[in-house]
């Protein structure tokens, strides 16, 4: 992805809030703005209000999972050429291919490198 093209606004979800707010900091100290999210709900009301270019999910989440919610912000009008990207501790080839089919653009495992996720977003 060209660096002029990047995204400037990333929504971060995970029910982690370590794991978000670490994330959200790296993101800022590169020039994104960083939206952070603890669930779904706050996820969808985020989304919403700033239609980002990038949000990076996790799949493990009680209530409504990274596979539920990548499709209710697919939905959302703005989003529908957002780029999402899963960043999950499920690694399996199996884990992999269903976030694929499922519309997410990438798959990260946690720990992740973050050169890699910044590469993916345009800016490393």
């Amino acid at each position: 992805m060209d660096s002029q093209l990047a995204p400037s606004t990333v929504l971060v979800v995970d029910d982690n809030r370590d794991t978000v707010d670490l994330t959200a900091a790296i993101l800022k100290h590169h020039g994104f703005r960083a939206l952070s999210a603890y669930d779904a709900d706050t996820a969808i009301k985020a989304a919403s209000v700033f239609c980002p270019q990038a949000s990076l999910l996790d799949l493990g989440m009680p209530g409504c999972d990274g596979y539920q919610l990548v499709h209710i912000l697919r939905q959302l009008p703005g989003m529908e050429h957002t780029l999402f990207i899963c960043i999950s501790g499920y690694g399996s080839d199996q884990d992999r291919e269903r976030s694929l089919a499922e519309g997410f653009a990438y798959h990260l495992v946690k720990p992740v490198e973050w050169e890699e996720m910044l590469h993916l977003l345009g800016r490393a």
